[in-house]
């Protein structure tokens, strides 16, 4: 499969030194955080943080979505400022407890 994509027989010339796929994954990043902003406020994620800090296991339950749906979903917004790690944790992801950033 690998030989298939390959330079050679796709004649496509390789990349010049220094040239990375950079700008595209710049965007690509960009598009999945936008969509992730707008995923969380269709849920209503904020206000599931009204009364308090939360695991990803209780917006998880709360949103109807997996643990990691939600743990990916907070991870992002984590990313982008919109919520904050309030207690990490060494011995899982799905015990980090997030809160909205002020």
């Amino acid at each position: 499969w690998s030989r298939c994509l390959s330079s050679s027989t796709t004649n496509t010339p390789p990349p010049p030194d220094g040239v990375t796929n950079g700008g595209f994954l710049k965007y690509s990043m960009m598009y999945h955080d936008s969509v992730a902003f707008l995923l969380s406020n269709q849920l209503g994620l904020p206000s599931h943080f009204v009364d308090g800090a939360k695991t990803p296991t209780q917006i998880a339950k709360g949103l109807n979505l997996s643990v990691r749906g939600a743990s990916a979903l907070l991870v992002t917004l984590c990313r982008m400022d919109v919520v904050q790690v309030l207690q990490d944790s060494d011995e899982s992801v799905d015990d980090i407890v997030y809160e909205l950033t002020p």
